[in-house]
This record gives C-alpha cells, structure tokens and sequence, in this order.
C-alpha cells in the first residue's frame, strides 16, 4: 500500500524532542469563562501574545462534519471526510474551531480536527502546506503559538504525496523533524490515532 511507510515512521526522535520543548516551557494556564456564546477560553502564551477561542458544543460537532461534508468547496469537502472518519474512532472536541487574537481584531487560525490528545490539520495536496500554521501549532515562542497542552500534530495530505519530486521529499522530512506525523490516507491516520 502506497505511504503505509510513512505513517509507521514518523520521526520519533523529533517527536519526542518536540514533546520535551512543550513540556519545558512554561505555560500560562488558559481562563475560561462562561459568556453568551459559550465557554470563551483565553491563552497567553509564552511569547505574551493573547490567544482566544470559543469551546464546541460536543453536540455541535457532529452538524459541523455534516456541513463541511456537503460543502461545494473541496478543501471544506475532505475536513467534513476526516471529521467523519476520526469521529468514528476516537472523541472530537474541536472541529473548524476558530482561533482568535483579540489584539488584532483578526483570526489567527482554524483547527480543523481537535481530539484530547491530537490535532489535525488536514490539507488537499503537498501545495496547501504552509510553514506559518505548522509553526504555531508546535513553537512555544511562535507569537502565535496554542497549543498549551503539547497535543501531537498530525498533518493529514489528501493527495498523494509524490515523494520523487525532490523538493517535497524535503519537505515532507523537515515537517516530520519538528516532531509532526504525516499522513497520507484514511488508513494512515487510523493507524497514529489515540
């Protein structure tokens, strides 16, 4: 099966420095408060930047999967695809969960599938991948950095990596040495899932 290598060898060496690097700085533990719109959760992290979000309704998720599903828009089309599939196997507690930095009157991101141990972002092709969201989901000092509690990463790619073009062999390597696991089917990611 193309790609069953990749998944059953992430790079653990860089995972597990990764996790160390979370574990040593320190955190800021977020404030939740209770408003209108829900549990509002606000983060600064170690760069002292304020990040906020709004925690999901367990019972909104599921409406969330089907409407990415029934989206006229592919990249939105295969979120809805993942969600289904991980909602199937383990609990989602975030899905498109917008992330916020209140100081800049903009978002900073969404995270497309968010579980108690994992976050996945999930991209059509190599081409979709950008350094920027990868960065703030794993450097404590990134200015917009969230992930507190050192959730694993997950990069899940649609497509078929095509791995004799050079250059995204290079990068595919250098996203799986920050301590990121990269996936490239459903079966893939079934087998890194917690």
């Amino acid at each position: 099966v193309p790609g069953k290598f990749i998944a059953r060898n992430a790079n653990n060496t860089a995972e597990k420095l990764y996790q160390t690097v979370i574990k040593s700085t320190p955190m800021n533990k977020p404030i939740k408060v209770k408003t209108n719109k829900g549990i509002e959760v606000e983060f600064v992290n170690p760069a002292g930047t304020t990040i906020t979000w709004i925690e999901q309704s367990p019972k909104n998720i599921p409406k969330a999967i089907q409407s990415a599903l029934n989206s006229k828009q592919i990249g939105t089309q295969i979120e809805g695809k993942v969600g289904d599939f991980v909602q199937q196997r383990t609990e989602i507690t975030g899905f498109g969960l917008k992330i916020n930095n209140p100081n800049k009157k903009k978002g900073v991101t969404d995270l497309d599938i968010v579980t108690d141990l994992q976050i996945i972002e999930i991209k059509k092709s190599t081409s979709a991948i950008k350094d920027e969201q990868i960065n703030r989901l794993i450097d404590p000092n990134h200015e917009q950095f969230f992930n507190y509690e050192g959730k694993e990463v997950i990069l899940y790619i649609d497509e078929l990596i095509d791995y004799s073009k050079s250059s995204i062999k290079n990068d595919i390597d250098k996203i799986k040495d920050k301590g990121i696991i990269v996936v490239n089917s459903l079966e893939e990611l079934e087998g890194v899932l917690k």
